[in-house]
C-alpha cells in the first residue's frame, strides 16, 4: 500500500489468498473513508460468513448462563468493585472459555457485543416472546454498564459467571488481601481510598461505604464481614 492508497495482490505472498478474502481486502483498503466498508459490514461479508464456523450452542450451558444472566443485580458498591475483582482476575481459563463459547453462539452478526434482539432470540429458547423482551429491557438497564444498548463480553462475563464458584472461600480470601493492604485483618477506609483511588472523596462517602458492611460497627471491615456481604450475590 502506498501514500496514494494504491496497491496489488502481486506478490508471491498473495498466490494462494482466494479471490473472496482479496475482495474483502480491497473494501477495507478503500481510500475514500466515505465509501470504505464499517467494521460491521466487513463482519458480515460472505468470506468472514464463510471461514467462521459458528459452534453449535451448548444448550445446558446457554440456559444457565442466560438464567444468571436474568437474575444480575448491581451491588453496593464494594461488593460491586470485589466482584470486578474477582472475575478479572480469579476466573480459570476453562470458565473463560465456557462462557465464550456461549456468548459468540449468540452473538448472530459477530460485532463483539450482543443486542437487544440477539439477547431476545436467545430468550426465546426458554420462555415465550412477550417474557423474553421482558426480561431483555430488564437486563439491559442493570446489566449494560457503559449504556450503549448492547452487551459487551466484559459485561457479559461479569453478570453470567457462575456465582457459587466464584464466591468460593479461596477467592474471598484473596479479593479481601486486595483490599487489606497492611495484611491486619481489617479494611480501614484509609485501605478504601487507596483501592478506589478516591482521595478526594467526601469522608462522609467514605464512611457510608464502611457502614453498609460493617455489622459490628467498629470503623472496619473484617474478613467475616468482607465475606457476608459478598455471599449476598447468592440471594
Amino acid at each position: 500500500v502506498h501514500g496514494t492508497g494504491q496497491y496489488n495482490f502481486n506478490g508471491p505472498e498473495w498466490k494462494y489468498v482466494s479471490s473472496e478474502a482479496k475482495h474483502l481486502i480491497t473494501k477495507l483498503l478503500e481510500y475514500d473513508p466515505k465509501k470504505r466498508v464499517t467494521a460491521e459490514e466487513a463482519l458480515r461479508d460472505q468470506w468472514i460468513a464463510k471461514n467462521s464456523v459458528k459452534n453449535p450452542i451448548d444448550q445446558p450451558l446457554a440456559m444457565q448462563a442466560l438464567n444468571n444472566l436474568k437474575n444480575f443485580r448491581a451491588g453496593r458498591k464494594l461488593q460491586q468493585a470485589t466482584w470486578v475483582y474477582l472475575v478479572s482476575y480469579l476466573t480459570t481459563k476453562e470458565e473463560q472459555q465456557e462462557l465464550l463459547k456461549t456468548f459468540q453462539a449468540l452473538d448472530l452478526n459477530n460485532d463483539g457485543q450482543l443486542s437487544r434482539e440477539e439477547l431476545i432470540i436467545g430468550f426465546k429458547k426458554i420462555m415465550n416472546a412477550a417474557e423474553a423482551e421482558e426480561v431483555v429491557d430488564n437486563i439491559l438497564k442493570s446489566v449494560d454498564a457503559n449504556q450503549s444498548g448492547a452487551i459487551d463480553y466484559s459485561e457479559w462475563v461479569m453478570a453470567t459467571i457462575n456465582r457459587q464458584k466464584m464466591l468460593q472461600k479461596n477467592r474471598l480470601e484473596t479479593a479481601f488481601k486486595m483490599f487489606d493492604k497492611d495484611g491486619n485483618g481489617s479494611i480501614s477506609i484509609q485501605e478504601l481510598r487507596e483501592v478506589f483511588n478516591a482521595n478526594d472523596v467526601d469522608e462522609e462517602i467514605m464512611q457510608h461505604m464502611i457502614k453498609e458492611v460493617d455489622d459490628n460497627g467498629d470503623g472496619e471491615i473484617s474478613l467475616q464481614e468482607f465475606k457476608e456481604m459478598m455471599l449476598k450475590f447468592l440471594n
